[in-house]
């Protein structure tokens, strides 16, 4: 069984190398940085199951990089280290989606337990969201089976940035190799596409692919996985999205141009 990869982030070294060992002892897969700048470039480029990082750190601190986390692997844990005159910031934390916190300095056994919570919450979140994804794809598949093809010969067909793809057939290609997508990832993609590159927001989304409504944290939380499973099958990189682009603040994109300047 493939270890579980765990993300150590911590400016003081001998804390750094400490935790990284710990961790290693109990076969984990561990990669251990010294700041908040490189666990962002990390993050970007690779997944990771937990992310245990320090609050306090010089230049980016343990708010940007769970800021960046839930970005970039929404389905990352994140647990953070802090000192007792930061437990007001940690709370904070967990209000933005940090997992647990741990105060300093952290004996072993209570490092373990709180890396194995998160293990555990993600493990659950994954099989929960799996569920959901299921049967929203069930959902649309019978949804198909009621529905037409448009009369009079009309061709339904959204092109751009190199993708076709077919309303009537539901089938989609890019740069003319077909794509295998999920019902719902097809629907995503194709409400997007008919948006013209305007930013369409999470809970619109859901309505759209789902038929119903909800809260925006968990439209937000929902259509974030999706939207990362539909980013590996159409990005050359899906860290750095061309196609499908996040537009903060607002929502996804088709190929369109996020109101700070990022993708």
């Amino acid at each position: 069984m493939k270890a579980e990869r765990i993300l150590v982030v911590d400016d003081e070294r001998t804390a750094r190398v400490s935790l990284a060992e710990i961790l290693k002892m109990e076969g984990y897969d561990v990669v251990a940085v010294e700041g908040g700048d490189a666990a962002i470039l990390f993050l970007k480029a690779q997944d990771f199951d937990v992310v245990l990082c320090d609050l306090k750190m010089p230049a980016v601190g343990g708010l940007e990089v769970l800021t960046a986390c839930k970005e970039y692997r929404p389905a990352t844990e994140f647990v953070l280290l802090t000192a007792y005159g930061t437990l007001d910031t940690a709370v904070d934390a967990l209000r933005r989606g940090a997992c647990d916190y741990l105060l300093k300095p952290a004996l072993p056994d209570a490092i373990l337990a709180g890396i194995q919570r998160a293990l555990q919450k993600r493990q659950q979140a994954l099989a929960r969201q799996s569920l959901v994804g299921m049967l929203s794809d069930t959902l649309a598949i019978l949804q198909q089976g009621g529905s037409k093809p448009s009369s009079g010969g009309e061709e339904r067909v959204l092109r751009g940035l190199g993708i076709e793809l077919d309303l009537d057939r539901r089938v989609v290609s890019q740069d003319g190799v077909p794509l295998a997508l999920t019902p719902t990832e097809f629907q995503l993609l194709a409400y997007l596409m008919a948006a013209g590159g305007n930013p369409v927001n999470a809970e619109e989304l859901v309505m759209h692919v789902q038929g119903y409504q909800c809260e925006p944290e968990e439209a937000r939380a929902l259509v974030r996985v999706h939207i990362s499973r539909l980013r590996q099958k159409v990005e050359v990189d899906p860290a750095e999205p061309r196609i499908v682009v996040t537009v903060r603040g607002v929502g996804y994109a088709f190929g369109g141009q996020p109101e700070d300047g990022r993708r």
